[in-house]
């Protein structure tokens, strides 16, 4: 089922924020035949988005591939490499030959850990072969095109040895070597692979380390890793917090700039800290040299936990987009979006997504396209997952420069009608309107800011939820009952 959502505004609920495109059309696409399963990666293609996961269409689980048409959403194939064992797909990269390698684990006798299968698939998701490799792992998997008809680089997490694999295939998915305990330093308590990119020639590596601490526990230490084509490393940086207060750094995905420096975003596990969420970026040079970092907490809109799912530069915006996966404190995820200047300033705060008709969605994936939109994959529990087209985040529209603005501050966020709620914000703000909606995208108030602080009246309000918006920045009220 295909749904146009063109005004953000009257559908407050479903996305939970007025976003300063709130006018834009937005484009969902569920997809029910795959059944009840999850998107794990995406890729564009020319005429259609590519797909894979996994589903419980069958008895378990199972890998499949899908083409979703770009222009209708309509769902142009979906074929599942059905097996004896329980099989996921976890990754997709296009061959050169125009046609996809999917990356899918496979459940070994042991419940415990699972192999590498390799399948080639052409466009219509008819499998050409199938290869196994016979390397004990375990999750998170990750897929590299080493170079046009030169072979893929897989990656994983040695299984029951707390160490980075890595195996090169060629491009007939035959095994070339395997590297095991790369970027492994034996300080560590054990280590872990969190993305993987070739440029071709050279393959990079985005790890965690765990190191032990007098105190008890482990701080964790991002590295990135430069490997040769042979399996051999290069250049190894780490990146530590150095402010313990806070807790250590997990970077979860990496991104190159046009001017050759590199982005790693992730997330700061903090500690003694509640109702947030840390977000961490992080520019190095070309010599892995680190430039700045930023951090964006990511507090009161009531999710606790999450993790970086994608990042990318948009060139013609001048922005860095990342795509994040949130928990809330029910345990319930959504999708969320912020967006920074080249230099880490944030430019839009958390936007946030849930599915209009079955709330809760996890994220699978996301890219820009090349009409210059945001496609996110999702899925809902015990449902069919989806896609969410929207456009690029609006920051062209309402660009403020070096005024980046802070989020507006709002307390108490659950206020019991007849009590007052009190607003502290940037004086960036001052002589701007302040929009009150209702849940239906209902103007119910509308004034000028005279002062960074003031507040208002909740007495004749009904109970339910409220929004306010100062140009790009949104916070959530809910009025209850006496």
């Amino acid at each position: 089922m295909v749904k146009f959502i063109k005004n953000f505004s009257a559908t407050l609920l479903v996305f939970g924020f007025v976003f300063s495109f709130c006018f834009a059309q937005v484009i969902l696409w569920n997809l029910p035949q795959i059944g009840n399963g999850s998107f794990t990666d995406l890729i564009e293609g020319d005429n259609a988005y590519f797909l894979t996961g996994g589903s419980f269409l069958m008895p378990f689980g199972q890998c499949f591939f899908a083409g979703v048409d770009k222009t209708t959403g309509n769902l142009q194939f979906c074929h599942f490499y059905q097996d004896a064992r329980q099989t996921w797909g976890e990754a997709l990269a296009k061959t050169s030959d125009n046609n996809f390698v999917v990356l899918s684990d496979k459940q070994s006798s042991s419940p415990y850990y699972h192999f590498f299968r390799l399948i080639k698939a052409n466009t219509l998701g008819e499998s050409l072969w199938t290869k196994e490799i016979n390397q004990p792992a375990a999750g998170p998997y990750h897929l590299a095109s080493f170079a046009p008809d030169s072979g893929f680089i897989l990656g994983a997490r040695v299984w029951n040895s707390n160490c980075v694999v890595l195996v090169r295939t060629t491009k007939n998915g035959e095994s070339l070597w395997t590297k095991k305990g790369l970027g492994h330093e034996s300080t560590y308590l054990s280590s872990d692979i969190r993305d993987l990119k070739s440029d071709g020639e050279i393959i990079y590596l985005l790890g965690i380390g765990y190191v032990p601490v007098p105190w008890g526990g482990s701080l964790a230490r991002t590295f990135l890793a430069k490997i040769s084509a042979n399996g051999t490393i290069i250049q190894k940086t780490e990146y530590l917090d150095n402010d313990l207060q806070y807790g250590h750094l997990h970077g979860e995905k990496f991104a190159f700039l046009t001017d050759s420096f590199c982005l790693i975003a992730g997330t700061r596990v903090a500690v003694n800290v509640e109702d947030s969420v840390f977000i961490f970026l992080l520019k190095t040079n070309p010599n892995q040299e680190e430039v700045w970092r930023k951090f964006y907490r990511l507090q009161n809109f009531g999710f606790i936990d999450g993790y970086v799912q994608n990042l990318w530069q948009d060139e013609n915006a001048e922005q860095i987009i990342i795509t994040i996966s949130l928990i809330d404190s029910l345990g319930h995820p959504a999708i969320g979006l912020i967006a920074t200047d080249l230099n880490g300033n944030l430019l839009q705060p958390l936007v946030s997504y849930r599915h209009p008709d079955y709330g809760p969605a996890a994220l699978g994936d996301a890219i820009k396209t090349s009409d210059n939109c945001i496609l996110l994959a999702g899925s809902v529990l015990n449902n069919s997952p989806f896609l969410l087209k929207i456009p690029n985040l609006g920051i062209g529209e309402e660009n403020y420069g070096s005024n980046v603005l802070p989020p507006i501050k709002v307390f108490p966020s659950l206020v019991r009608k007849g009590q007052n709620i009190h607003i502290d914000l940037s004086g960036l703000l001052i002589n701007n309107s302040l929009l009150f909606y209702d849940i239906s995208g209902r103007e119910i108030r509308k004034s000028i800011i005279t002062s960074s602080r003031f507040q208002f009246t909740t007495s004749d309000l009904k109970p339910g939820i409220y929004f306010l918006k100062i140009k790009n920045q949104t916070s959530k009220i809910v009025v209850f009952d006496r």
